[in-house]
């Protein structure tokens, strides 16, 4: 009799281990869940936003390269020229490289991975900046070394928005993240580029 109820002792032992081992399992996929970012309706809407920027921003820069105008610059007005001195000291090469800085940093945000971005080089949409053409065409741009690099020189040259596209490419999140929340100071925007990775999010 003893013996049976030293059984049932170690018997609900047994059960109770189970039942705790299996509340870590559930714990410990949480996290995991939550980094890999299910898809909820707000993180779809994101997503939605950065789909329709990344196409706005290649419609932007085929426009400039046709007319040598933005949209939503009056026409025929000093106001128009106004938009073009603020966006870029009034210089047009620098126009056209900040919307293909921009090209390129909305479709990276989209999760696009470097062989996609040398397919959009192949369109000509990029040939207004041969200097990005030159960096995704590059023996070495598959390394993330050789982006990080490249990113940190885009820092010291102040083009903020290809910097964040190149750490993200080399998945460096942290840096990429950094650049939305200290050089661009637009917290929402790192929050938008750290969507499915609210672990990084809270570091910055």
């Amino acid at each position: 009799g003893g013996g049976g109820g030293g059984g049932g002792g170690g018997g609900r032992c047994r059960s109770r281990q189970e039942s705790g081992l299996k509340q870590q399992q559930q714990a410990s996929r949480q996290p995991q869940q939550q980094l890999i970012g299910a898809a909820t309706p707000q993180l779809e809407l994101m997503d939605m936003l950065v789909t329709k920027l990344a196409q706005s921003a290649v419609v932007q820069l085929r426009q400039y390269e046709k007319t040598g105008k933005l949209f939503g610059a009056p026409p025929n007005n000093s106001n128009g020229d106004a938009l073009l001195v603020e966006t870029s000291s009034g210089a047009p090469d620098k126009v056209k490289q900040r919307l293909a800085d921009l090209a390129v940093f909305w479709y990276t945000l989209q999760g696009i991975e470097l062989s996609k971005l040398r397919a959009l080089v192949k369109t000509g949409v990029l040939q207004a900046e041969p200097a990005l053409t030159a960096l995704f065409t590059h023996e070495k741009s598959g390394e993330p070394e050789f982006l990080r690099k490249n990113a940190f020189r885009l820092l010291q040259l102040h083009r903020f928005h290809l910097a964040a596209a190149l750490f993200l490419l080399a998945n460096s999140w942290e840096e990429a993240a950094g650049v939305a929340a200290r050089h661009l100071q637009d917290l929402q925007l790192m929050l938008v580029l750290t969507r499915r990775r609210p672990d990084v999010s809270t570091k910055v």
